[in-house]
């Protein structure tokens, strides 16, 4: 035997005894090894995804606070439009002017005081008591009315002082048996001062012009069947009755206070 077929040889018994030890490698199933990489798979997307939702939220925070830094930078212009809404809402006031008869002023030797503008209740804490004690606290003569419209009854009486012990505001309630409730409120206007202002929404409703025993008043309807009645009597009280009545029974109260 020559030296290449020596070596052919070798090589044949060497391939065959390696196909014989690969014949005889058992192969395990592939499907569990499988399934382990597709759960690690999709951990590692799931990982990606929420990564990807923290940099959302991060943007999302980080635009915050850009808007925020702006609105800081440019306070004074915002609250500047806020200021001219109010100025609308303000110019949708209406003044009413109730003046009692001129006086010569032309030979005194001082200035006449200004206008009282009497348009919200007193500053005072008001005093719940009684008719009579009311009638002896008050600076003015009390006005009753001598008519209630049906159902209603005095409930609450309440009389404001000023800062110099006097007593120059009331507020009278009445009640009917559905809980329903109009007031009366009268103040007397100081000594001196001869004309009073009051201010009405314009938006509030119906606006009218009447007369009280020849006062000049202002009736104001408003939604759901609330009214409200101001004017200045000859006494120089001003008068104001408000609640849920009709136009002809405020009217007729009204007329009947003495």
């Amino acid at each position: 035997m020559t030296m290449n077929e020596h070596n052919h040889e070798q090589d044949r018994i060497i391939q065959k005894a390696v196909k014989d030890y690969y014949d005889r490698i058992e192969i395990p199933d592939p499907t569990p090894s499988w399934q382990k990489v597709h759960v690690r798979l999709q951990k590692n997307r799931r990982k990606k995804k929420n990564f990807y939702r923290l940099k959302i939220v991060a943007a999302v925070i980080v635009a915050a606070l850009v808007i925020d830094v702006a609105a800081a930078g440019n306070i004074s212009k915002t609250y500047a439009s806020m200021s001219t809404l109010f100025r609308e809402v303000k110019d949708r006031i209406v003044e009413f002017f109730f003046t009692m008869e001129d006086q010569d002023t032309s030979k005194a030797k001082t200035s006449p005081p200004p206008e009282t503008r009497i348009t919200d209740e007193p500053a005072s804490v008001p005093e719940e008591t009684t008719l009579e004690v009311a009638k002896t606290k008050l600076s003015f003569p009390l006005l009753l009315p001598s008519f209630v419209p049906e159902h209603y009854s005095l409930d609450a009486v309440r009389i404001f002082g000023e800062a110099n012990g006097l007593y120059h505001n009331v507020s009278l309630e009445y009640v009917n048996d559905a809980q329903d409730i109009f007031k009366i409120s009268e103040r007397v206007l100081e000594p001196g001062s001869t004309s009073v202002k009051s201010d009405i929404s314009a938006d509030a409703g119906t606006i009218k012009e009447i007369m009280i025993k020849s006062n000049q008043g202002v009736l104001v309807i408003l939604p759901e069947g609330f009214v409200t009645l101001e004017w200045l009597t000859t006494d120089r009280i001003k008068v104001s009755v408000s609640g849920k009545l009709t136009e002809s029974e405020i009217l007729k109260l009204a007329e009947s206070l003495q």
